[in-house]
């Protein structure tokens, strides 16, 4: 018998609905303003959003009783973090596969061969030292890259995306 959750509807990422989603953005949610709009004026709508959370619990309740157990819970929640799970690796792959052949070495996974990069990445002027200016400038970058990327908070990779080469 499966074990009926009564204060699923209180999780603030449940009730929120399909306009949230567990991840990218502060607090570890990640805010769809689009997907909650449907009528695409602007804004949302108290209906909006409850139209919204209708659809994600029942999206969550796979057996469609109108009810979310703790197993419904959990493929719900394992199948999220295998989501973010997959955009990790790819984010390290893009980060650190420097042959660009899919795959990551032995050589290119080892930390001192990125740390190398990363200096000579903040190295501006490339006379093998990093002076104060650099490290500020790299500083600077790093927060800009936050705050564009999440708006708070350090993500994947640490915001040092900035100096990958393209």
């Amino acid at each position: 018998m499966k074990t009926t959750l009564c204060t699923v509807i209180l999780l603030g990422g449940l009730a929120a609905g399909p306009a949230f989603a567990f991840g990218g953005g502060p607090m570890g949610m990640e805010f769809d303003f689009s997907a909650a709009d449907t009528d695409g004026d602007g804004k949302v709508s108290r209906d909006e959003m409850e139209v919204a959370r209708a659809t994600h619990v029942k999206g969550i309740d796979a057996d469609g009783d109108g009810q979310i157990t703790v197993e419904e819970l959990t493929a719900h929640m394992q199948a999220q973090q295998a989501a973010r799970m997959a955009r990790m690796a790819q984010h390290m792959m893009i980060e650190m596969d420097d042959d660009g052949d899919g795959k990551l070495s032995l050589d290119e996974m080892q930390p001192g061969h990125r740390a190398g990069r990363m200096f000579d990445r903040i190295d501006a002027n490339q006379d093998g030292f990093l002076d104060q200016a650099e490290i500020e400038e790299a500083r600077e970058h790093m927060r800009k890259a936050r705050h564009e990327r999440s708006g708070m908070g350090a993500g994947m990779g640490g915001g040092w995306g900035w100096w990958q080469d393209n």
